[in-house]
């Protein structure tokens, strides 16, 4: 085992993220997001949606049976653009040619959105504890490896016993440390997959106003 290799490794970690991933919210979470793209908290419904201001609809969509049950088929986790056509398509073709009909298909949006958002937050929650719990790994692992280090000089039998424990017990933490490492990269694909799919979404609905 190169030591040196997992010491560097770990320093590298630690100098990265060192007072950058305290265990609080709120205003941390934009220091400890570990993915290259930026974070960002919630889809704007302007950045995607082309219909109507949707701003004082949040909630209401969900009093409406037939929207309800849209925006359920739609945000479902299993997702696919043709079933989606087909759910918006039908969702359209029952509401009247009247202002009412954009307004409905507004709420449709709407409903979609707020609950993608819920989705893609919870998302987000969970690749920043990722990131979190891999910084105090980090830290554990640093003090593991400046112990091998005091314990490489000691010649005592006791100092060769607790060496050659901690060793293993490194090894083990690096390896699963890195096999977490390695899959930071997916986990941060899937806010950006959130975004797609309400942008898809979006355009599929906004198809149908007047």
């Amino acid at each position: 085992m190169n030591w040196y290799a997992i010491r560097q490794a770990v320093l590298a970690v630690l100098i990265t993220v060192s007072g950058a991933c305290p265990l609080a919210g709120g205003a941390d979470d934009e220091r400890d997001w570990p993915c290259e793209q930026a974070l960002v908290p919630e889809i704007d419904a302007a950045v995607v949606w082309d219909g109507p201001d949707i701003s004082g609809l949040s909630g209401q969509w969900a009093k409406d049976p037939q929207i309800a049950t849209a925006v359920r088929r739609l945000t479902a986790r299993r997702y696919e653009r043709e079933t989606a056509e087909a759910v918006v398509e039908a969702f359209a073709a029952t509401q009247p040619a009247s202002e009412g009909r954009d307004r409905q298909l507004s709420q449709l949006f709407a409903g979609v959105l707020e609950v993608m958002n819920d989705d893609r937050r919870r998302l987000i929650d969970g690749i920043l504890r990722y990131a979190r719990d891999q910084q105090r790994r980090a830290e554990v692992l640093g003090t593991h490896l400046a112990e091998i280090a005091e314990l490489e000089s000691d010649p005592s039998d006791a100092a060769r016993t607790r060496l050659h424990d901690l060793q293993q017990q490194v090894t083990l933490e690096q390896r699963m440390f890195d096999d977490r490492e390695h899959a930071l990269p997916f986990l941060c694909t899937r806010p950006r997959e959130v975004e797609q799919r309400v942008g898809e979404l979006a355009r599929m609905i906004a198809m149908h106003l007047q």
